[in-house]
């Protein structure tokens, strides 16, 4: 994949910071992601629902085909999705003591967090820049907004990241 088309698709999902929930450009997203064909696990989301996910099929759903990332409303469901299509990358951090991953995330990555127990993650984002230390996603449904996070590479919320593309 061309670096450019990357940047650009980051560029992109960053465009939508600040939109709010329950605003008319919040709707849209809803709406966008509703329209799909077949409907992700036949679910159609409301205005109320979690969002993250919602968000992130968005984005991809713009810019590149179903074969790229698998548009889907639930988290769970959605790393499910990427596992059926198989020849992706996905990194799972498997270290529980330090935190460590064998993988350094790139732009236009996908972070899956995990904030609860339950075995599977339960937020998502997109990363749009690396540093040393910190990785930098914009999200849907962060404070019931779009908004940017900088988490610690280290962090423990880091379910881990899937790799869309190779550059």
């Amino acid at each position: 994949m061309d670096r450019g088309r990357i940047y650009q698709f980051v560029r992109y999902c960053c465009s939508f910071n600040g939109i709010r929930e329950g605003t008319a450009e919040h709707k849209q997203i809803i709406d966008t992601y509703n329209r799909i064909r077949p409907l992700p696990s036949g679910y159609e989301v409301k205005y109320t629902d979690s969002w993250c996910a919602v968000f992130v099929s968005f984005c991809f759903r713009t810019f590149f085909p179903y074969w790229v990332f698998p548009y889907e409303c639930s988290c769970e469901r959605m790393v499910k999705a990427i596992s059926v299509l198989g020849r992706h990358r996905m990194h799972i951090r498997t270290h529980r003591n330090g935190y460590r991953m064998d993988y350094e995330p790139v732009p236009g990555d996908v972070v899956f967090y995990k904030f609860t127990e339950l075995g599977y993650p339960t937020h998502i984002g997109i990363v749009i820049s690396v540093d040393p230390e910190y990785v930098r996603v914009v999200e849907g449904n962060y404070s019931d907004s779009v908004g940017i996070r900088q988490v610690k590479k280290t962090s423990q919320i880091i379910y881990g990241y899937f790799q869309p593309f190779e550059v």
